[in-house]
Formats: structure tokens, C-alpha cells, sequence
């Protein structure tokens, strides 16, 4: 019980550290690259590689300040809220697909790489505001491996309990048995 006290202490402190210390400073760093991506854009902008006007700079530019915006809150609650109010309102999921597919075939190759960074730094987002909870989610994990692990040879076991049960008598008693008994 000690023991599980100390554990308890040292998770406490551990996220204490990553929450406090760690993560502000990841988040600033990942702010930071975030607004030399949305730099490149309007590079690409000023050097008329691009339009200033055309719908997928518009569509990146705003993608990038959102995620700028959002940094500390993507969360895997805020994906699942975020997931249930696109369910619930197909009008505005119809409208993101629309962009997405924009997006997706788009012709200019910066511009592409440039969405393409900005998602990846999204889901850096996502999984620096959660790393902390792997710790404690790990056991369950592990519990849950195990679990599955025995669920497969207890249901193993239990097709050879079946077919054992319907194993003609002369069989079991000649085949089965009687070398069971035998070692």
C-alpha cells in the first residue's frame, strides 16, 4: 500500500513537470514552426506563385491559424466533441468535405506540402496534450493485452471442450483417456 502511495507521488510530480514545465515550452516551439509555415504561405503569396485570392490559400491560411489558435486545447476529448458535432450537423461536415477534397487535389506542390506540414504539426499538437496521460492509461492497456490474450486460449480451450464432448465414447475412452493417463 506504501509502495502504491510512493508510485502515486511520483506520477503526481512527473505530470506535474510535463504539464507545467515541459508542455508550455513544447507548445511555444510548435507555435512557433507553425508561424513559419504560415510565413512560407504568404512568401508564397508576395512571389505570385500563388494567389492571395485563391479559395485553397484561404483554405490553409485559415487551417494554420486555427491550429495556432488551438494548440492547447486539441485534445482526444476535443476530437471526440469535434467528432460528434460533425455526426450531428451534416451541413457543416458536407462543407469540410468539399474542402478537403479541394485540398487534396490541389495542383501546386508548395502549397500542398505546406497543408500536408500543417496537419502533421495538428497532430503534434494532439499527442504532446495527451502524452502525459499514456502513464496512466499504460496499465489499463496492458491489463486489457492480457486479457484478450487469455480471452483467445480460453476460447481455444473451450472448442476442445466442445469437441471433446462430442467425441464418440470409444474414442475418448481408447484414444484420449486411457493416454492421458498413461503419463
Amino acid at each position: 500500500m506504501v509502495t502504491l502511495f510512493y508510485i502515486a507521488i511520483i506520477l503526481a510530480f512527473t505530470h506535474f513537470i510535463y504539464e507545467s514545465i515541459l508542455l508550455p515550452s513544447l507548445r511555444l516551439q510548435l507555435r512557433y514552426k507553425l508561424f513559419s509555415l504560415r510565413d512560407k504561405l504568404y512568401r508564397l503569396a508576395v512571389e505570385q506563385k500563388i494567389k492571395a485570392d485563391d479559395r485553397d490559400f484561404e483554405y490553409i491560411e485559415k487551417s494554420i491559424n486555427t491550429t495556432i489558435r488551438n494548440i492547447p486545447f486539441m485534445t482526444i476529448s476535443a476530437l471526440y466533441e469535434a467528432e460528434t458535432f460533425y455526426r450531428q450537423n451534416p451541413e457543416i461536415n458536407a462543407e469540410i468535405e468539399k474542402k478537403v477534397v479541394s485540398l487534396n487535389n490541389m495542383k501546386n506542390k508548395e502549397l500542398k506540402e505546406i497543408h500536408l506540414k500543417s496537419i502533421s504539426y495538428s497532430i503534434r499538437s494532439l499527442s504532446m496534450n495527451t502524452g502525459m496521460w499514456v502513464i496512466y492509461l499504460l496499465p489499463f492497456f496492458i491489463i486489457y493485452k492480457i486479457l484478450k490474450t487469455l480471452g483467445v486460449h480460453f476460447i481455444k480451450i473451450g472448442k476442445t471442450v466442445q469437441s471433446l464432448s462430442l467425441t464418440p465414447d470409444y474414442k475418448i475412452d481408447r484414444d484420449i483417456f486411457h493416454r492421458s493417463l498413461n503419463y
